[in-house]
């Protein structure tokens, strides 16, 4: 027993491949700022590029890697990978302090499945979730930080990350109580809409009304 035991070790360990790590950049104190993984110094020695466009990076070459972006401090800020030069994988993001800030998955530099999105103390700012693969249709939920729901919305996410305001559309004020629901597209109202004052007077109307702007700055 103790022999199989230790030839699966053995085999398992001989399994395992470590991947090459990289310093590609630091501070100005000297300190580590981002490190390259590689599986192979071929791979390593192309020296890949990552352009960033709206947060999302993309790599020169088709190569597959992993990164880590450091604080100054020491403390992890970003870890994730590029499969074949694209944003892939799961991609986590970090408070200076620790706190994990954000989690997101992507396919081929598009947001898939999840992300999930905290406030410094801990607590949910924002969950997105897929919900049509197909059509790129996802729905969101953001949270005020006493956990409240601040808005609840349907959209649409582009090519470029960019986000199209579809579908049902509600907002609450921070103690909970209803502020706004309406029918949206592209961003803006279609048919009626209601909106309440913080004393809970309702006025309706069918006015055109963009609310992306406002969601924008959340």
């Amino acid at each position: 027993m103790r022999y199989t035991l230790l030839l699966l070790l053995i085999t398992l360990s001989s399994c395992k491949h470590e991947k090459l790590k990289y310093l590609q950049s630091t501070y100005p104190s000297g300190k580590p700022k981002l490190y390259y993984y590689f599986d192979s110094k071929e791979d390593a020695d192309q020296l890949p590029i990552v352009h960033i466009k709206d947060g999302i990076g993309t790599v020169n070459k088709p190569l597959t890697f992993g990164v880590e972006y450091y604080y100054e401090n020491g403390k992890l800020m970003v870890k994730g990978q590029y499969i074949n030069g694209q944003t892939s994988g799961l991609w986590q993001y970090y408070y200076e302090d620790g706190v994990h800030q954000a989690r997101s998955y992507y396919l081929n530099g598009l947001g898939k499945d999840s992300v999930y999105c905290w406030y410094p103390d801990g607590k949910l700012k924002r969950l997105l979730i897929e919900i049509d693969t197909l059509k790129h249709y996802w729905h969101g939920t953001d949270y005020f930080e006493n956990s409240n729901k601040l808005y609840d919305y349907g959209f649409f996410m582009g090519t470029d990350d960019h986000w199209l305001m579809t579908g049902p559309w509600a907002e609450w004020f921070e103690d909970g109580k209803q502020k706004f629901r309406a029918e949206l597209k592209s961003g803006s109202t279609i048919g009626k809409w209601q909106k309440w004052d913080s004393l809970g007077n309702l006025q309706e109307g069918d006015s055109t009304i963009n609310v992306t702007s406002e969601f924008e700055n959340f």
